[in-house]
């Protein structure tokens, strides 16, 4: 009784009572959420990742080379021109300084 009377009497005065200050709840609150965060932002690099690749993969499948994988060498491998015209080799030869293979032009 004598605890409600002395908050009554504070409330009256305007002094404001001491509030326990939950400091250890907020700082386990961040760490929840920036936990969460950082766990959304992982799983979302990560599907992000894995959405390239199969794109990649998807875009693998599709391409079909000209020249069977054996005799793709050198400049073959790292260029790939299935459907090139002479003149875009010739040109090709110019600007990359690149040896376009004549299997290449042919198919």
């Amino acid at each position: 009784m004598e605890e409600q009377e002395k908050k009554k009497n504070k409330r009256k005065s305007g002094e404001k009572e001491e509030k326990k200050k939950g400091k250890r709840r907020r700082r386990r609150r961040r760490k929840r959420r920036r936990r969460r965060r950082r766990r959304r932002r992982r799983r979302r690099r990560r599907r992000r990742i894995r959405r390239r690749r199969k794109r990649r993969r998807r875009n693998r499948r599709r391409f079909v080379p000209a020249i069977p994988k054996g005799q793709n060498l050198g400049t073959q491998r790292r260029l790939r021109f299935h459907d090139t015209d002479a003149s875009m080799a010739i040109a090709l030869l110019y600007i990359m300084i690149v040896e376009v293979p004549t299997i290449a032009i042919l198919m």
